[in-house]
């Protein structure tokens, strides 16, 4: 895969040539059909179109890898962040994206990346279940 795995910048640096880097990530027809194989049609099966799924791929791994932020996504392009979101949370519930990792339709950069988000999302989650708890026994 020939995209440039450098992550951007902080949005707080709100540099010219930082926002030139943001750029979401679209694999090309060859790197889309190499990830179809790898994780097979039963993770990609939805109602929606194959043209959805690949725009939800290329969203998920704009974020994941670093190059954007879930509301940075063009909607026109991506479809709703919202979903897209949230169908990237149930698909790393299901450890689709750990098989595509596993399987080598990935680069090694952005593989690694992608384990980093997964660990983050998992402590937030952790974290907000703790909260959640600790509000409810103060509560009693």
């Amino acid at each position: 895969m020939e995209h440039d795995p450098t992550p951007r910048d902080d949005a707080a640096t709100g540099t010219a040539a930082a926002n030139a880097r943001r750029q979401a990530i679209a694999l090309d027809d060859r790197e889309w059909e190499a990830f179809k194989r790898a994780l097979g049609e039963p993770a990609l099966v939805r109602a929606g179109s194959e043209r959805d799924d690949r725009r939800f791929v290329d969203a998920a791994l704009s974020v994941m890898t670093g190059h954007c932020y879930w509301t940075d996504l063009p909607a026109q392009d991506y479809g709703n962040w919202v979903s897209n979101y949230r169908r990237n949370r149930r698909w790393m519930a299901r450890g689709v994206w750990q098989r595509a990792v596993r399987s080598g339709a990935l680069p090694e950069v952005w593989a690694q990346r992608i384990a980093e988000y997964a660990q983050r999302q998992d402590q937030q989650r952790v974290r907000r279940s703790s909260r959640k708890r600790q509000r409810l026994l103060m509560q009693e």
